[in-house]
């Protein structure tokens, strides 16, 4: 695809990746580049690509390397990586935690369907472009 926004899912929930999966090939802006179950397995990934992604969707609760840990780590090493934190956990502190280390924002994965409005929103409000 061409003219696109590249997006990753980082997601240990196998249910949870179809889902976006799903709705990021049924929109035309987005083309879905990566997934990875941990934060340690995408970073690992991204050490062998050319083809880094706009956005990056991050779970927080995952084994290996959780979501606060992977934002770290992919705002440091990626700073032109935008990150949406992705979660079914709903502790302002652990939001707050995934806010400071590099998310725009985090979302309830109770609705997927405001998360596919919120990267129109971000789209449109970063002037995202793929080259």
């Amino acid at each position: 695809m061409t003219n696109t926004i590249k997006l990753a899912i980082i997601d240990d929930d196998e249910i949870h990746q179809k889902i976006i999966e799903r709705l990021v090939r049924a929109h035309p802006a987005f083309e879905l580049v990566h997934c990875a179950y941990n934060g340690q397995e995408f970073l690992s990934k991204m050490k062998d690509v050319n083809v880094l992604p706009d956005i990056c969707i991050v779970d927080l609760e995952m084994p290996v390397m959780n979501g606060v840990e992977t934002t770290k780590n992919i705002a440091a090493k990626y700073p032109m990586v935008k990150i949406v934190g992705y979660t079914a956990v709903r502790k302002a502190e652990v939001k707050n935690q995934m806010l400071s280390s590099g998310a725009m924002a985090v979302l309830s994965k109770n609705e997927p369907e405001m998360l596919l409005r919120f990267l129109e929103q971000l789209v449109s409000i970063c002037g995202l472009k793929s080259a």
